[in-house]
């Protein structure tokens, strides 16, 4: 994890997540996504699973073994979200 190697605190890379997001000459797959999986993870959301999640809009459910990830998932995201 980014905040682990460099020893930032999880604000901090999220804010440089944005911050390099928007630097005009980084092209973006999917910059909805990528938007609201950094809402997901400023919200408590590790940000590996909040983009796994932000990806997940045109499928049938969001689907987990993570027991916690479920309920964050419920919570902060409209997704149907089931356990596996």
């Amino acid at each position: 994890m980014l905040r682990d190697f460099y020893e930032l605190p999880g604000p901090d890379v999220l804010r440089t997540l944005r911050g390099f997001c928007g630097v005009e000459t980084v092209a973006l797959s999917d910059a909805d996504a990528i938007e609201r999986a950094l809402s997901f993870a400023e919200r408590g959301m590790e940000f590996a699973d909040a983009l796994h999640l932000a990806q997940s809009n045109a499928c049938e459910a969001f689907v987990t073994f993570d027991n916690r990830l479920a309920r964050s998932a419920k919570r902060l995201s409209e997704a149907r979200v089931r356990l596996a």
